[in-house]
């Protein structure tokens, strides 16, 4: 299921025998939405009629989470360094929640990646190639973000710097993020990263005047 593989095979699918392909985003609620909208549209009035019907339902739900969470997570500043889509695909998700990204990026992304996710980020976004780790580190003394969201081996360097840290490579210590239910898991994981008391305990570099750690 790697990312950059399922897009090489879709495209070729497509050049060779004709067959359509489009991408979609499971993780936020607007995305969710949008996205169930444009499947239907590739069918009848029947079956557009029944997604209509279920985006209503989940939105309920929707609403639900983001009247809980939303309060507490309101213009919080996030930092990304995930791999495949996600760099750009959970973007949606935070901003649901009242959150901004303001760094993000990928490893082994392509023209494509980067010209997508441009698309999808506010002015003054910082938008990395291939980070290394004390280049990440630097970037965080300098966008000063009040979670880091990136895969496990990055989890310890950002603690010690007393930035909270949430898993976002693979779903081994929560999750799934993506999909109605998995927005819920998202949102509780966000908060209980963030707003943990155990911070307060903590020093980010930035906070000692003069000082970096």
């Amino acid at each position: 299921h790697c990312y950059r593989s399922m897009n090489y095979i879709c495209t070729t699918m497509e050049e060779r025998y004709g067959t359509p392909w489009m991408e979609f985003n499971f993780f936020a609620p607007s995305k969710i939405v949008k996205s169930m909208r444009a499947i239907a549209e590739k069918f009848d009035e029947t079956i557009q009629a029944k997604t209509e019907a279920a985006i209503a339902r989940y939105q309920k739900q929707f609403d639900e989470i983001i009247k809980a969470f939303r309060p507490r997570l309101e213009g919080k500043r996030v930092m990304l360094a995930v791999g495949g889509l996600r760099p750009r695909h959970t973007i949606g998700a935070y901003e649901d929640l009242g959150m901004e990204v303001i760094g993000t990026g990928y490893e082994f992304a392509h023209k494509d990646d980067y010209t997508r996710t441009y698309g999808m980020l506010k002015e003054g976004t910082v938008l990395y190639d291939d980070p290394t780790a004390f280049e990440l580190e630097e970037f965080a003394k300098f966008l000063k973000p009040d979670l880091m969201g990136a895969g496990v081996k990055e989890k310890y360097v950002f603690h010690k710097m007393g930035i909270p840290f949430r898993q976002m490579h693979s779903w081994d210590y929560s999750g799934p993020y993506h999909g109605v239910d998995g927005f819920a898991i998202f949102a509780r994981d966000m908060d209980i990263a963030i707003n943990s008391p155990t911070w307060d305990l903590m020093e980010t570099p930035w906070s000692k005047s003069g000082e970096v750690s």
